[in-house]
């Protein structure tokens, strides 16, 4: 298959940044609403590649972009993957490709998209998020990307579901100007 052949392209050229962005993509797009391949890709290692290609090529903004995609579309109604996700550290991937990319709408997007399925229905990924920075990681995308839909709609939907049944972050949300900028 398909997938072997990706995430084994990624483990064999895990320096070379093209190989990174189009592997991450091409996981992003084989598992969207696509309930089987989510669960082979991670079976696969496929998380952990996209995550060690995003810290390889930490200043790349396409394997950033496609890299939270990724994990995005992983994360999207499977459990298992957002705690796979979390406990292999991707949610610091996530914000800390917003935080170097801030002048990136795509980067922002995705990346406001993957923390919000990492946190829906995961009340330790809700907490961790706010304590890694999520929360002012979005809020710092959606202010520098007033103008940008999409970064927009996934921004309002993080802090959705990061402050969904969570009432420390909807006090965070609030103290950091989370209202402010939804409204």
């Amino acid at each position: 298959g398909g997938i072997e052949a990706v995430v084994a392209a990624m483990d064999a050229h895990a320096g070379v940044e093209g190989v990174q962005e189009q592997g991450c993509w091409a996981l992003h797009n084989l598992c969207i609403e696509n309930n089987d391949n989510q669960v082979k890709i991670a079976a696969l290692g496929g998380i952990e590649a996209v995550l060690a290609g995003m810290r390889a090529h930490a200043g790349a903004a396409g394997v950033q972009e496609e890299g939270c995609g990724a994990l995005r579309n992983l994360s999207s109604n499977n459990d298992e993957n957002k705690v796979k996700t979390a406990d292999h550290g991707g949610i610091e991937a996530v914000v800390a490709a917003m935080d170097a990319h801030a002048g990136v709408e795509g980067v922002q997007e995705q990346g406001c998209w993957a923390l919000h399925n990492l946190c829906i229905e995961n009340n330790d990924n809700q907490v961790k998020i706010a304590a890694l920075g999520g929360i002012e990681a979005v809020l710092a995308g959606m202010r520098a990307h007033a103008g940008a839909a999409g970064v927009q709609e996934e921004g309002c939907g993080a802090l959705r579901n990061l402050s969904s049944n969570n009432d420390e972050n909807k006090v965070k949300t609030a103290d950091h100007g989370g209202i402010e900028a939804v409204v």
